[in-house]
C-alpha cells in the first residue's frame, strides 16, 4: 500500500488490525502484517472495510473507495461540498467547494487520483 492510500485510511479513521479479534486476549502475538486487513470501527464493533481479507484499500484507482470512506469524513454538518470533474486534456481537475467559498483543487492522471489529491488538500487545509 502506497503511502497517500494509509494516510487516508488512517485519516478516514480505518484500522489496520488482525482480523481474528482486534482486542484478542488469548495471547496470540499479532506480529505478522500479512495476517491484518483494514477495518472500520462502529462502537465496539470491528467491520471489515475491504471486499477481501488482508486486502489494501487503493483510493487512487477506486472512486466508490473514495466515496465510500473519504467522502463521509469530509462532510460537516455546517459545510456542503460540490464535486466538480473536469480539466483540460492535461490532467483531470476535481474542485471540492465548500459553502464558505472554500475550493480545494486536485490534480491526477484520472478521476480518482484527482479526488483523492484534492481530499489530501482539504484534509491539510490546502488550497
Amino acid at each position: 500500500m502506497n503511502e497517500l492510500d494509509k494516510v487516508l485510511a488512517e485519516w478516514a479513521n480505518l484500522e489496520w488490525v488482525w482480523p481474528h479479534s482486534p482486542k484478542c486476549k488469548c495471547g496470540a502475538v499479532d506480529n505478522d502484517d500479512s495476517k491484518r486487513s483494514w477495518y472500520s470501527k462502529e462502537g465496539n464493533d470491528y467491520h471489515l472495510a475491504t471486499r477481501f481479507y488482508h486486502e489494501d484499500i487503493d483510493f487512487g484507482s477506486d472512486l466508490t473507495a473514495c466515496f465510500k470512506w473519504l467522502e463521509p469524513k469530509a462532510m460537516n454538518p455546517d459545510v456542503k461540498f460540490i464535486l466538480e470533474m473536469g480539466g483540460s486534456s492535461q490532467k483531470p481537475t476535481c474542485i471540492l467547494s465548500t459553502m464558505t467559498g472554500n475550493e480545494y483543487i486536485g490534480y491526477g492522471e484520472d478521476a480518482p487520483s484527482a479526488y483523492c489529491d484534492a481530499m489530501v488538500r482539504l484534509k491539510d487545509g490546502e488550497k
